[in-house]
């Protein structure tokens, strides 16, 4: 009971003005912050801009110190910050183990920091879990991997109590493990080899750690692993977090990996047959010349480098599994099966996690299509485009007083009037492409893009300053220059 206690003082504490881990207060996306700006860019609003190498990971941040994770060729980078005045206080940087395959909207510095208020703990998935205290120095590094996943890592760290959680779910292999913050010892490891690929941080939900993976939700007792129940019947390989509602409910979202009419086309095993040239009815690599290494890898479930007939169906099976997006109640006691309150198949986002901000589920997807529903019925309350801000959202929503923070790839950030009739009051240009979620932290909000970070703060909205943002202004670089000012490249 004290351990549960110390977690939930512990989530409680960094909900009023710090941003600890991904989407800040237990990944909700939401802060209890106020007079955040409405209208900002380059050259309004704008506090400071720092330079930095690039990284898709999301800030947090402790007190007066802000922290990113980044990387430069070989060498991975560890960044704080003074969040009042974006001076880099200190670096550190680590070599690479090994080069982990990754999609090219992926990274090897793409898994948020999580911070406890005296450590901070980074993910980096081509070596391990670093902790450094807030003044640098490390505290311990816990390798891990190699990872079998073709897409590469993107689940991030939290914290809970005495403990750092992270989730490694990839096609093969998959597990949750945790470990003790001071010393980095493992305290526990849940193997999950059944799981697949999934890129989705946990959650806390009453003593356990929510995982949203591969055609499941589960839950896990924070204080032995154990499992403790599941939800069937979800997506395959989910991007989107799942978010704890204020009554102790979970949402969970995400779309389908794979179109439906793309697996309407797939070929059946029959007809790959025909590429099998031993003649031993099993499929390698060399005879599914055409197959990209990302997919084979989730096609060989028992990694011995071929594919057979029932790997194949498991696949299309696993694969099939329709959008979701759904309200689920824990059950009461270990064993027992969740609830489902309500569910669609429509509304679920390619990339962002959802966002619960003042009884209303908010469901950003692919265009700018934002779906607002009732969190209690699940009734739909307003779908529409935000027109002024169109295009791919790998960036997911989050709230603050009475306000909607939407940010495109792009750069365009559009600030919406938060409510079951949402309305965007201004959209703001950055002019540089934007991959990591905003944090929000002592009324104000920072921003990464692909070259820098920007902290925006100032006075009031007045509606007639709508939509008149520059797209240009000054810049300041703070960080030295460096080969990661260009924008990395990969392939699948």
């Amino acid at each position: 009971m004290r351990f549960l206690v110390i977690c939930a003082l512990h989530v409680c504490a960094c909900a009023a003005q710090d941003w600890t881990r991904f989407r800040g207060p237990n990944g909700s996306g939401v802060s209890d912050g106020a007079g955040l700006p409405a209208v900002f860019g380059p050259d309004r609003s704008l506090l400071w801009r720092t330079e930095i190498p690039p990284g898709h990971s999301s800030p947090v941040v402790t007190g007066s110190r802000l922290f990113v994770t980044a990387w430069d060729g070989d060498t991975l980078y560890l960044l704080c910050l003074h969040r009042d005045t974006g001076r880099v206080l200190w670096r550190r940087q680590m070599g690479r183990d090994r080069r982990q395959l990754h999609h090219a909207n992926n990274g090897p510095a793409t898994p948020t920091p999580a911070t406890d208020g005296s450590q901070v703990y980074a993910f980096f998935p081509d070596t391990g879990l670093a902790s450094y205290s807030l003044e640098g120095d490390l505290r311990w590094m816990k390798k891990l991997g190699p990872f079998v996943n073709g897409h590469g890592m993107a689940s991030s760290p939290i914290t809970a109590g005495e403990r750092v959680i992270l989730l490694c779910d990839q096609a093969r292999g998959s597990f949750l493990i945790a470990l003790d913050r001071r010393t980095g010892e493992v305290c526990w490891r849940a193997d999950r080899n059944n799981a697949g690929p999934s890129y989705s941080t946990p959650a806390l939900l009453a003593g356990s750690i929510v995982v949203f993976a591969s055609n499941e939700a589960a839950a896990y007792d924070l204080r032995d692993g154990e499992r403790i129940w599941s939800l069937p019947g979800l997506p395959y390989r989910p991007n989107a977090s799942p978010v704890v509602t204020a009554d102790g409910a979970l949402i969970l979202a995400s779309g389908q990996a794979y179109p439906a009419g793309m697996l309407d086309k797939a070929p059946s095993y029959d007809q790959l047959l025909k590429e099998d040239r031993n003649q031993d009815g099993l499929l390698s690599r060399e005879e599914l010349n055409r197959t990209p290494l990302n997919l084979f890898l989730q096609l060989d479930a028992d990694g011995d480098g071929l594919v057979s007939r029932a790997e194949y169906a498991g696949f299309l099976a696993d694969a099939s599994v329709p959008s979701a997006v759904l309200e689920a109640r824990p059950p009461l006691r270990a064993g027992g099966a969740p609830r489902v309150l309500w569910r669609h198949s429509r509304y679920a986002p390619d990339i962002a996690s959802p966002l619960v901000y003042r009884d209303i589920v908010y469901l950003l997807r692919k265009g700018g299509i934002l779906a607002a529903l009732d969190v209690r019925s699940g009734a739909l309350l307003k779908e529409g485009r935000v027109l002024e801000a169109p295009g791919e959202y790998f960036a997911s929503p989050v709230a603050a007083d009475g306000k909607l923070y939407l940010v495109n790839h792009g750069g365009d950030v559009a600030v919406l009037r938060a409510g079951p009739d949402w309305a965007v009051e201004a959209v703001n240009k950055l002019g540089e492409d934007v991959y990591a979620t905003p944090a929000i932290a002592g009324g104000r909000l920072f921003v990464r893009t692909v070259r820098a970070l920007y902290c925006f703060g100032g006075p009031p909205f007045r509606r007639s300053d709508a939509f008149s943002v520059p797209a240009a202004g000054p810049r300041s670089s703070r960080f030295p220059p460096a080969s990661s000012r260009r924008h990395f490249r990969a392939r699948w």
